[in-house]
């Protein structure tokens, strides 16, 4: 049998649960999707790093409204949880991004890529359902981590919050299904890898 990351797995949820907003025929669900992946968020970001002018007159505008050196997240398939990373930066870069969009100089960029208020609550529900396992994530990917052994408690706990979340964000519940339905699939082949019993074990018995 063979012992799979437990990050990547995480990472496999996490995306099952983004691919699990395109299965969805509910329109606010397929809005988000179409936010997330499409426009206006990744475009934005996108857009606004295309532009040394660009960046720095958004860097300009964050420094003004924000008083932080704060830049734009990427969403690229190479990063663990760069989905969820963009969208929680760009979030905390929400009122600069909108007033970004507002001036005069871009009113092309925000005719095709605005961002409502509405727009800023469903990024933010899929957000926090997101950070549940980027918190396991650099938790267990810290240097000097066993993981082995926390690697099914962790599929579990990850499990429960999410089965939690269902509740707390029902129109998200699909979508939460999709990832949970595939942490449950490696939750499956991990219990058939002794090494995870054996690793448990040992670790228990020794920070008893």
């Amino acid at each position: 049998m063979l012992l799979r990351c437990f990050v990547h797995v995480i990472n496999l949820a996490c995306k099952a649960t983004i691919a699990g907003l395109e299965e969805m025929a509910d329109g606010l669900i397929s809005h988000l999707r179409h936010l997330i992946c499409a426009v206006p968020i990744q475009s934005v970001c996108s857009i606004i790093c295309s532009s040394s002018l660009w960046c720095e007159h958004f860097a300009n505008t964050v420094k003004t409204l924000i008083n932080k050196e704060l830049q734009i997240i990427l969403d690229t398939d190479t990063c663990w949880s760069s989905t969820h990373l963009m969208m929680e930066q760009a979030l905390i870069l929400c009122l600069a991004i909108n007033t970004f969009l507002s001036s005069d100089d871009f009113q092309d960029l925000a005719r095709n890529n605005n961002i409502s208020t509405h727009d800023w609550d469903l990024l933010d529900d899929m957000s926090i359902v997101l950070n549940v396992p980027h918190q396991f994530q650099e938790t267990l990917s810290a240097e000097k981590t066993p993981t082995l052994c926390d690697m099914l408690p962790a599929f579990e706990a990850v499990s429960t919050l999410w089965k939690a979340q269902r509740q707390e964000f029902p129109g998200l519940s699909c979508a939460i299904d999709a990832g949970l339905e595939k942490l449950s699939e490696y939750t499956e082949l991990a219990h058939d890898v002794p090494a995870h019993m054996l690793a448990m074990g040992i670790c228990h018995s020794v920070f008893k």
